[in-house]
């Protein structure tokens, strides 16, 4: 049996990738503070006791909080709303590997659902590489591994499993930050009444992140978002591939 960790070590790759994205900013921060270090003892020391060494201060002092001023926000908001929409992207690329894997390693371990498959001819314009990548094109027309719910529909039908380790306000915030990839890449972060109606379907959401929400507004994305999306994607995928591995044994 091959060990799906080359999948898993991939995803955390990508993500290794976004966090760059994601801390861009801070990382920006740190550095103009290195540099504001080395010269600081020696501007504090020309300054002291001059009408400016308050002012010096006060800028000084903003530069270190750099990456929270409120100047900057809008912009932190957009990197890790992008952010945030790249981890979804992310996590569907790696179901798009696993699913090819499995058809060109271990295709027993689909459950087809339909006794027959139908092909459309245009197809055949395409270049693929294996039956997985094939196969592959052809599911995507039904299941959409941006959507929560094809997922888990995907991994029933076809595999026969459920991740039950997932509790309801993990499985509602992947909802929720898919659901907002959506609005980040096809209405340019705003809260739309789409969102609005699928956001009460949610029950078990953090209270935080629907106080965030409001219809006609850009979302606010902050570190936290980021930080829970790649929390719970990465659990989510991992969860995935450990049902898959159960089934290889």
């Amino acid at each position: 049996m091959q060990d799906l960790s080359f999948l898993k070590q991939k995803f955390d790759d990508s993500i290794s990738d976004i966090d760059k994205v994601a801390s861009f900013g801070s990382e920006h921060s740190r550095v103009l503070n290195d540099l504001i270090g080395v010269i600081s003892v020696d501007l504090n020391r020309a300054v002291k006791g001059t009408n400016s060494e308050q002012k010096v201060n006060n800028v000084l002092d903003q530069i270190k909080k750099l990456d929270e001023h409120p100047e900057l926000k809008p912009l932190s908001s957009t990197v890790y709303g992008q952010s945030v929409a790249l981890i979804v992207s992310a996590f569907e690329s790696s179901m798009n590997d696993l699913f090819i894997f499995v058809i060109d390693k271990h295709p027993s371990l689909i459950k087809w659902p339909e006794k027959e498959i139908k092909i459309s001819t245009d197809l055949i314009q395409f270049g693929f590489d294996s039956l997985g990548e094939f196969l592959l094109k052809n599911i995507k027309e039904k299941i959409n591994f941006q959507n929560i719910e094809d997922v888990k529909r995907f991994l029933s039908e076809y595999f026969k499993i459920s991740i039950s380790s997932l509790n309801q306000e993990e499985t509602d915030s992947l909802i929720f930050y898919s659901q907002l990839r959506h609005l980040v890449v096809h209405n340019a972060s705003v809260v739309d009444k789409r969102f609005s109606i699928k956001l009460e379907e949610l029950k078990h959401i953090n209270t935080v992140l629907i106080g965030k929400t409001v219809c006609d507004t850009k979302y606010p994305f902050d570190l936290e978002d980021y930080k829970k999306a790649k929390e719970v994607f990465s659990k989510f995928f991992q969860e995935i591939l450990s049902e898959i591995e159960n089934k290889l044994k």
